[in-house]
């Protein structure tokens, strides 16, 4: 997940993750692994016959510059027990005013 804007702009980022109904599985728990850049939440949501996660994330920098973390979501499948997203942020200098 690629996040960009200029600072003082509000700026979030959502994916789906769809289950194979061959191995379903719940999200336990979503956490960013270092936190200070952004925060993640995820919900449930029935898409058709699927269930699936959206995940969404939201940038917290006010300042330009840029930032990588890592969303971890914990899951309750024994072949793989977590899932992990990237997260690229950019903060742009905001546009200069003209007078």
């Amino acid at each position: 997940m690629f996040l960009r804007a200029n600072a003082g702009e509000s700026l979030s980022g959502t994916v789906i993750i769809e289950q194979d109904p061959k191995y379903p599985f719940r999200v336990l728990e979503t956490k960013p692994r270092i936190g200070t850049e952004i925060t993640a939440k995820t919900f449930e949501k029935q898409i058709g016959n699927v269930k699936s996660y959206i995940l969404t994330v939201e940038n917290l920098r006010k300042y330009p510059g840029r930032y990588y973390d890592v969303v971890v979501l914990r899951i309750d499948s024994p072949i793989k027990p977590d899932i992990q997203i990237s997260v690229y942020g950019q903060i742009l200098d905001p546009p200069k005013k003209i007078q």
